[in-house]
């Protein structure tokens, strides 16, 4: 003979019910941000000071930075890693006696040579900034060559005695990825506070 079992009965017990439909929700979740490239986990930033040019930024720790002397300036390159062949993505400092005459020449220019090339769209700027009360130029574009489709930004600053650019580069279809990291690139660049001698 046997036993009747009264034990728990799985699909009439609330409880049970609850951790099955919090497990598929959690596990649902899970799949999906991956999907969408969600990250799998922090990233880890270094610090670039450079006290003979008076600036400071942080980069995702998975690029590269290579620094060379140029006349009359200083250049800081960074590329990330993941790409196989040529980099995706790339940011460029440049530091020194750079030439920019004005802001506003520099103004004029972007817009004038911008109107007259169909290869090229402007998508943010030129926008007014200041940072530690050196002025300062923002802009970012679309552009196509032959190579493909790709989106920049650049930022320049004239400050006294000493110009400052940084410019980035991404290709157009790999923004998702990279963007975010351009983006805090350009935003943890920082003056130094210069000490009086």
């Amino acid at each position: 003979m046997f036993k009747e079992n009264k034990g728990i009965d799985p699909i009439s017990n609330p409880i049970i019910i609850f951790a099955l439909i919090v497990i598929v929700a959690v596990g649902t979740l899970f799949y999906f941000s991956k999907m969408k490239g969600g990250p799998s986990k922090e990233v880890e930033y270094k610090t670039y000071i450079n006290k003979d040019y008076g600036f400071s930024l942080s980069y995702p720790s998975n690029w590269t930075l290579d620094n060379a002397e140029m006349l009359g300036g200083h250049i800081v390159m960074l590329r990330e890693n993941i790409s196989e062949k040529r980099p995706d993505a790339q940011v460029r400092i440049s530091a020194g006696s750079l030439g920019i005459t004005s802001l506003d020449n520099v103004r004029d220019q972007i817009t004038s040579s911008i109107e007259n090339n169909e290869n090229v769209a402007l998508t943010k700027g030129p926008t007014d900034i200041e940072l530690r009360n050196v002025p300062g130029l923002d802009f970012t574009l679309r552009f196509t060559n032959p190579q493909g489709s790709f989106r920049a930004r650049e930022v320049l600053f004239d400050r006294e005695n000493m110009d400052c650019t940084i410019y980035s580069v991404v290709v157009e279809n790999s923004i998702e990825d990279f963007w975010p990291d351009i983006e805090h690139i350009f935003e943890s660049f920082n003056f130094l506070k210069l000490e009086p001698e």
